[in-house]
């Protein structure tokens, strides 16, 4: 079996949530939301989600979903969306 690369680039939001912390998901994987203390931690717990759901969809031959990214700010006007690529075998 040959190994293939596959990268991918698609919008995060992190968002702070009312206990503190902060809350991260990416639109396009709706069954994908985690948490964290801080907003990098956030954004570490949802690439590293994202990564295995990732896998699992290529794993079982499921079909990925289009992306769209768009770009819109949390409360207190700080811009939401982060870019992330994956690339994995």
């Amino acid at each position: 079996m040959n190994a293939q690369t596959l990268t991918l680039q698609m919008s995060i939001i992190v968002e702070p949530d009312d206990n503190g912390s902060f809350h991260a998901y990416c639109p396009a994987f709706t069954e994908v939301h985690v948490c964290g203390a801080t907003e990098p931690e956030a954004m570490k717990h949802v690439e590293d989600a994202l990564v295995v759901h990732l896998q699992s969809l290529v794993r079982h031959g499921e079909p990925l979903p289009c992306c769209n990214m768009k770009n819109e700010p949390v409360s207190g006007g700080r811009p939401a969306l982060r870019s992330a690529v994956f690339q994995f075998l």
